[in-house]
């Protein structure tokens, strides 16, 4: 069993294409180019952290294309993300950590850091950025 980390893969999101300058002429083909490429990495056993903005579309729709898809997934809510996405079955949170790893869809800040009292070194994987952080003396910088 593999553990593997992706995010924003926004399946059906047609205007995606344009605003991240994907390769794909429609939809569909992103859609299917994405899960055949999903799939040739990620075994049933395997266990997927996707870090947000998974899906726009219906909850059949979403629903089909994550039953295509290897691998057990595990869904931080990003802002594409909505109640349909919940209903689908994934499991859902805003956070996870995993000891010295912090997954989340955003960057949490320097407050949110110290408001939830993380471990003194560890590191926040967002779709954004990836970060360092530390506490010390009880002040909470970004290294």
């Amino acid at each position: 069993m593999k553990i593997l980390v992706i995010s924003n893969t926004h399946f059906n999101h047609k205007n995606i294409i344009n605003y991240s300058n994907r390769p794909f002429k429609t939809v569909e083909k992103m859609n299917e180019i994405l899960i055949k490429n999903w799939n040739a990495k990620v075994r049933k056993e395997d266990i997927v952290i996707h870090l947000g903005d998974f899906a726009l579309g219906n909850e059949e729709e979403i629903r089909n294309i994550k039953n295509e898809l290897n691998g057990t997934i595990i869904l931080l809510k990003g802002n594409h993300d909505n109640t349909i996405t919940k209903k689908v079955g994934f499991l859902i949170t805003d956070i996870l950590e995993v000891e010295n790893l912090i997954f989340t869809h955003f960057p949490l800040s320097k407050e949110e850091f110290c408001k939830n009292r993380f471990s003194t070194k560890i590191t926040n994987f967002s779709r954004r950025k990836l970060c360092r952080k530390s506490r010390k003396n009880k002040l909470c910088k970004v290294l």
